[in-house]
């Protein structure tokens, strides 16, 4: 797919080859980072599929034909769900698009093939099971050691949970978007799924009133292990407790089921999004008005917000 997106805008011809061509990749790199990176890793992985069904059919990939296009998703249906396949066809549509040819995705018989998927096998997204106050008091209370890696999952654990954080905005803090006062933590998110053009949002955490699962105490004491108010707030630590990299956020999914099934847990119902879905059942059960939770969460949505609980 990368080799494939480049050849789009004005030819690159005359006098002026060199800077057009120049200018037609920085356009290129704009118009592929317009998708969150997230995103453009799976569009490529799904075009890479599509380019090796065509190979084994011996047809184009791009551009490709509506009857292939078809054909391929009536290939994967049922082995894939239903999202998947969407996607799927929503990275063969964004490779056509940004290299001017027709869209397949948009032909009326590969839009029924869709829908006919969807109907079929069901389109509904499976969700990890909440983390309730409960379980994160009993998984936080059964970290009982002081090394470096139970006190980073402690904090990770706790400020997920009273955050009501995304993986991705546990694992994108550094140190420096944290700040303290009397009230709690301040956290300083510079982007999220929500917000791809990082205006950024603030979210403040309160002192909880166990010392043993309070998200304060427990961040505090982390960054006391990393003795530095800059660089990478949660880093993955080898067996012999040597710092490295950014956790990913598939990191914090094996975090989470090692300690849900530490405590007895159903390992795999739970995950990365335990925390945050955890905080809004929680919420709800409690009463909290709607508004507080969206504002929390950073959801503009009440409906998007209540399939949380």
């Amino acid at each position: 797919m990368a080799m494939t997106l480049g050849h789009w805008l004005v030819p690159s011809c005359g006098p002026d080859a060199a800077p057009t061509r120049a200018l037609n990749e920085r356009a290129r790199e704009f118009a592929y980072a317009s998708h969150a990176s997230a995103t453009r890793r799976a569009y490529r992985a799904d075009f890479r599929d599509f380019e090796r069904w065509c190979a084994r059919a011996s047809a184009s990939s791009l551009p490709a034909r509506p009857n292939k296009v078809a054909l391929y998703l009536a290939d994967i249906a049922g082995r894939l769900c239903a999202r998947t396949a969407a996607r799927r066809l929503g990275a063969i549509g964004l490779a056509h698009r940004v290299a001017r040819y027709d869209d397949p995705s948009k032909d009326p018989v590969v839009r029924s093939v869709v829908a006919g998927i969807k109907r079929t096998f069901g389109a509904a997204q499976k969700r990890k099971d909440p983390v309730r106050l409960a379980h994160l008091q009993r998984m936080v209370s059964a970290i009982s050691e002081n090394t470096p890696k139970e006190i980073r999952d402690r904090a990770l654990l706790l400020a997920g949970f009273a955050g009501a954080l995304r993986r991705a905005e546990l694992v994108n803090h550094d140190c420096a978007d944290v700040t303290f006062d009397d009230k709690g933590e301040i956290l300083k998110i510079r982007r999220s799924k929500t917000d791809q053009f990082a205006d950024g949002a603030i979210v403040g955490i309160p002192w909880g009133q166990s010392l043993d699962t309070c998200p304060v105490s427990a961040l505090k004491a982390w960054m006391r292990v990393l003795n530095c108010d800059h660089g990478l707030l949660f880093r993955s630590i080898n067996r012999h407790g040597r710092m490295g990299n950014r956790l990913s956020g598939d990191s914090v999914a094996r975090i989470v089921m090692k300690r849900a099934v530490a405590q007895g847990l159903t390992g795999k119902s739970f995950g990365a999004h335990s925390l945050r879905a955890g905080f809004v059942t929680e919420a709800a059960a409690r009463g909290v008005p709607e508004r507080d939770i969206m504002a929390q969460t950073r959801r503009r949505s009440p409906a998007v917000m209540r399939a949380y609980i």
